[in-house]
């Protein structure tokens, strides 16, 4: 795989994590369609376009989609997978995930490690 081929596999893979669809980055760049799929697939004028995009998403490194990199985590995946409230709803309507009840034994284990500090501030007459 050469450079512009990692470029266009990398620029499908940012806009597919930021959940942008090809036809608003075209829109919004200027670029027309054969030249924006000649783009994914590591053809044509792969800098210029590249420089529009970059530009378009606020990326100042000019080598940012060149190199290899870890495919973006999509916000949608990030929301999901910390959402505490959605957790908590599960668990209420019974549909309790691994991740919530390890959540759960941490904070029950922090709450008694408190309580035994606060027992011991009290003992030793240290109130704040």
């Amino acid at each position: 795989m050469n450079a512009k081929e990692i470029a266009g596999t990398n620029i499908k893979k940012y806009l597919d994590a930021k959940g942008v669809k090809h036809s608003w980055v075209m829109e919004r760049t200027g670029i027309s369609k054969k030249a924006f799929y000649d783009l994914l697939r590591g053809e044509g004028n792969v800098d210029k376009h590249i420089e529009k995009i970059s530009d378009l998403f606020r990326i100042k490194d000019p080598l940012f989609f060149y190199s290899h990199f870890k495919e973006p985590t999509p916000p949608q995946e990030i929301e999901d997978r910390y959402s505490f409230t959605k957790s908590v709803a599960m668990s209420f309507h019974g549909e309790q995930t691994r991740d919530f009840a390890e959540s759960m034994e941490v904070l029950a284990d922090l709450i008694n490690m408190l309580d035994v500090l606060h027992s011991i501030n009290e003992e030793t007459g240290n109130r704040n």
